[in-house]
């Protein structure tokens, strides 16, 4: 997994770098979910990752985190 500092552009916009784009499997055109799931916390995901986390019982705001955390089962920056 990548991390990319970017800013909130005056439109309200957030440009996703194409090498993130990549490493995510998106393609100019395809449909993105955007949720806030947390202050300062935003999630971007398709529909069909939304659709695999519901059919897994996840909650989607906390799957993405899960994802972080990998196997080690515990969260980024938790005390080991």
């Amino acid at each position: 997994m990548s991390n990319y500092r970017t800013n909130v552009g005056l439109r309200g916009r957030i440009a996703v770098p194409v090498h993130i784009q990549e490493q995510a499997g998106l393609a100019v055109g395809d449909p993105v979910i955007v949720s806030a799931a947390g202050p300062g916390i935003v999630v971007i995901m398709t529909p069909q990752a939304l659709r695999d986390i519901l059919r897994a019982g996840l909650d989607p705001a906390v799957a993405p985190f899960i994802a972080l955390a990998g196997d080690s089962g515990h969260a980024p920056g938790e005390d080991r």
